[in-house]
């Protein structure tokens, strides 16, 4: 008799077997939720075919379940990193090569300092491309040069020291017209060598030798001449007694300065300086004043310096002056001037004024201001001065000769005889018994000059002559023409024959003067 249908009770435990069971028999419908465990499957018996797409999410994945071996070739793209999932910890090194580097990607903020070493250690990186704009800052050591540089305009090139940069004339002290030793005493104002004036005042006795020296090796310049002063004998100043070294300059050689605006130009005034052993170390003041236009009120400003027995340059900066009330005043006065404090009384020594000042334009000298007047052994030399705008210094540009006594002679010219043989100076006629004549000069001056004769001076006409001492000047000088260059000069004092031509002649040893000073 067949069985047709056996009751799950009538199955013993364990009875059916994998032998018992067909072929494909057993379908999902005969599974039992959670009938299959992990016991249940096989090793490698879940491929990828079998898992549907998104079925494993995280949650299904414990840690370090998925090895390197578990990831196929190139199955691992872009759409499946998280943004900044990626960072220098999962990069392995020398990975990151040119083709993996997008155009233009690594920007000025990506490169850190060490960069510039590194380029210069690596001559195989071009930098022909490079732009200025990306050299922002720092300095490109001069072994970076090639010995020969190529080619470049000269208008590609600024802030240059140039010929003219320097406000200050014969600031090298090559020029000395005059004299090369001069001996002021008392309360003399005196020029020395050219542009630069011995100054003492009430309360002050300035007895000094002033020379034209001749120094050697000054770091930076070499050999050149030097402003020295020495006392003759001491002195204490009093009250506002001082003893200066005065240099002015003109007022329309400064307008482009710009004072009394927001745009006064920074102005920085240097100097090579240096002492006797008996003074070095002492304290002295560069002490500047500015006029400006209407009442020729002026402004002071001031700063300390301490030289030694040893050559060393100073470097001054001072701010424009800023204020709208006090411009530079313009036209061919002096404008602005530079002193040297070497001594002052005790009215006049104070606090620094370290930014422009009404102050009446008295000398100040600062807090700690020595005495050059103290010991006659004491000496000061100075050369080398310049005056440039901005607010910082450059070489010393020392111009030819030539040059530097033309500027002299804008305001001071001496026709001297030489030898001590007489000079025929010019001819003219007489006007009754003044001889009208017209001289040449070599620069139109400044202003209508003072005229001098060191001594007699000879009006002949036909053998016969007349001496004169009498101080000349210059006829019509409120007519004065500033670009002339032939002054007509009245000589009076002489015996003579009205419109007579008369032949002015120097005495043996007498020379002519013009002097156009500030």
């Amino acid at each position: 008799m067949a069985l047709t249908k056996i009751s799950t009770d009538g199955v013993k435990d364990d009875a059916v077997t994998a032998g018992k069971i067909p072929a494909n028999a057993v379908g999902s419908s005969e599974l039992a939720d959670n009938a299959v465990d992990t016991a249940a499957i096989a090793d490698d018996a879940v491929t990828s075919a079998k898992i549907a797409n998104n079925t494993i999410t995280s949650a299904n994945i414990a840690d370090n379940a998925i090895t390197t071996d578990a990831i196929a070739n190139g199955n691992i793209t872009n759409v499946k990193l998280n943004s900044n999932s990626v960072d220098s910890n999962e990069l392995v090194a020398s990975s990151v090569t040119t083709a993996k580097i997008a155009d233009d990607a690594v920007t000025a903020d990506k490169l850190a300092n060490s960069i510039n070493t590194a380029i210069a250690a690596n001559t195989a990186k071009d930098l022909t491309a490079l732009s200025a704009s990306n050299l922002t800052s720092g300095t490109v050591p001069d072994a970076r040069f090639p010995a020969t540089l190529p080619a470049i305009s000269g208008a590609s090139l600024t802030n240059l020291p140039t010929k003219g940069t320097n406000l200050v004339i014969n600031g090298s002290m090559a020029v000395s017209q005059r004299n090369t030793t001069f001996s002021p005493s008392g309360t003399d104002q005196i020029y020395t060598l050219d542009r630069f004036e011995h100054l003492a005042t009430g309360g002050a006795v300035g007895d000094c030798t002033i020379t034209q020296n001749q120094s050697y090796n000054i770091s930076g310049v070499g050999d050149m001449k030097s402003y020295k002063i020495t006392p003759d004998a001491t002195n204490t100043p009093t009250g506002g007694g001082n003893v200066v070294i005065r240099h002015q300059i003109e007022g329309q050689n400064l307008q482009h300065l710009e004072y009394g605006t927001s745009n006064a130009k920074s102005i920085t005034i240097s100097f090579f300086a240096k002492t006797a052993a008996a003074n070095s170390g002492d304290q002295y003041t560069l002490c500047l004043f500015h006029k400006r236009s209407g009442d020729d009120a002026q402004r002071t400003i001031n700063a300390s310096f301490t030289p030694t027995s040893s050559w060393q340059r100073f470097t001054l900066t001072f701010a424009g002056d800023t204020d709208t009330s006090y411009d530079i005043k313009d036209g061919n006065g002096g404008a602005m001037t530079l002193t040297w404090i070497l001594a002052s009384g005790p009215d006049d020594i104070m606090s620094q004024k370290s930014s422009w000042a009404t102050d009446g334009g008295y000398f100040r000298a600062v807090t700690g201001q020595s005495n050059f007047m103290d010991n006659t052994g004491n000496e000061f030399f100075m050369t080398g001065v310049q005056m440039e705008v901005g607010t910082s210094a450059s070489d010393f540009v020392q111009e030819s000769y030539a040059d530097t006594l033309i500027k002299c002679k804008r305001y001071f010219q001496n026709h001297a005889p030489v030898n001590s043989d007489h000079m025929m100076w010019g001819v003219g006629r007489a006007e009754g018994n003044t001889g009208r004549i017209g001289l040449p000069v070599s620069v139109p001056m400044r202003a209508a000059p003072t005229v001098a004769c060191g001594q007699n001076r000879l009006m002949r006409y036909d053998g016969a002559g007349s001496d004169s001492t009498d101080t000349p000047s210059v006829f019509a000088a409120s007519d004065w023409i500033s670009e002339a260059n032939v002054y007509t000069i009245d000589f009076g004092g002489h015996s003579l024959s009205h419109n007579n031509m008369y032949n002015l002649t120097s005495s043996a040893n007498g020379g002519l003067t013009f002097d156009s000073e500030i």
